[in-house]
C-alpha cells in the first residue's frame, strides 16, 4: 500500500467515526437517487469500511488544486463511486454514482512530485475554493419519489459558484424534516405506530419484514425514523391492524 494512500484511509476512518462528514447537496440527492434507502449515517458507515482495495486513484483538483480521492465500494449490490476531498478538521463527500466509469483512466492520473496539492480552509468550496457562508433556505430532497421542499435549511452556500454543502448534522436534519413533511402531507402511520402494530402480532422487526416481502431493514429503518413507508405500503400496514385475518392471509402467502 502507497504511503499516502495509507495516511488517507486514517484521515477518513478517524473523521467518519467522528461524524466530521461534509455533503454536497449534489451528493446527498445522488445519494437518495440510488434507492437503496440510504442516509447519512450509511455514509459514515460506508467510509469507516473503505480499504485500500477500493481505492481507484488521486487527482488534483483542476478548480481548487487539492487532492482528489476516488473509491469504489459494493453497496447493497450496486457498486458505488465516491470522490474525497480532504481538509484539515473534516472531508468532504463530493460525488457518488453507480454508472460505470474508466477506472483505468482514474488510477492513471499520475501526478508529478512538482503537483502537490494545497489544502483549503475547512469552509471552502469544493468547487471553485471561494469563503462559503452559512445561511438557511428552501432546499429539495427526494422522499420515496417524490420531490420534497424542506423550508428552512441550514447549510453552507457559495455566492460565486451557489454550490451547497452540508455538515454531517445537516444533513441529517434536512433528511429528517424531509420525512417528517412527507409523512404529514399524506397522512402516514408515525414510527411508534408501526411499531405498535409490529407487537401487537408478536412479530419481530424481520418477520413484519418478510411478510410485507421488504428488505430485511425496512421496517427497523421505519421504525428508528431514518426512512419512512409509502403510502401503499401504509394502507398495508393498516389493514394488518384493522382488519382480521390479515396477517394470516400474509404469513399463508410469505410461505
Amino acid at each position: 500500500m502507497a504511503r499516502w494512500l495509507r495516511r488517507v484511509l486514517i484521515r477518513i476512518h478517524e473523521f467518519a467515526v467522528g461524524g466530521k462528514v461534509r455533503l454536497t447537496a449534489k451528493a446527498d440527492r445522488e445519494l437518495v437517487a440510488l434507492g437503496l434507502g440510504l442516509d447519512p449515517d450509511d455514509v459514515r458507515e460506508l467510509l469507516v469500511s473503505l480499504t485500500s482495495a477500493d481505492c481507484a486513484g488521486r487527482q488534483v483538483s483542476r478548480a481548487t488544486g487539492e487532492w482528489m480521492y476516488l473509491f469504489k465500494s459494493p453497496v447493497c449490490g450496486k457498486l458505488v463511486y465516491v470522490k474525497l476531498i480532504l481538509r484539515s478538521d473534516a472531508w468532504l463527500y463530493l460525488s457518488t454514482k453507480t454508472k460505470k466509469v474508466d477506472m483505468k483512466k482514474a488510477s492513471n492520473h499520475k501526478l508529478t512530485r512538482h503537483r502537490i496539492g494545497r489544502v483549503l480552509p475547512d469552509d471552502a468550496c469544493p468547487s471553485c475554493g471561494t469563503m462559503m457562508k452559512q445561511t438557511r433556505s428552501r432546499l429539495r430532497l427526494p422522499v420515496n419519489g417524490e420531490e420534497i421542499i424542506v423550508p428552512s435549511a441550514s447549510h453552507l452556500k457559495c455566492s460565486k459558484c451557489s454550490e451547497v454543502v452540508l455538515r454531517f448534522l445537516e444533513a441529517k436534519r434536512l433528511h429528517e424534516d424531509a420525512i417528517a413533511i412527507y409523512r404529514k402531507k399524506h397522512g402516514l402511520l408515525s414510527a411508534d405506530q408501526i411499531r405498535a402494530i409490529r407487537e401487537q402480532f408478536g412479530l419481530t422487526q424481520a418477520d413484519l419484514a418478510r411478510l410485507l416481502r421488504l428488505g430485511a431493514n425496512s421496517v427497523s429503518r421505519w421504525e428508528s425514523g431514518r426512512n419512512v413507508q409509502t403510502a401503499a405500503m401504509d394502507i398495508l400496514l393498516r389493514l394488518i391492524r384493522d382488519l382480521p385475518g390479515s396477517i394470516d392471509y400474509l404469513r399463508h402467502h410469505a410461505a
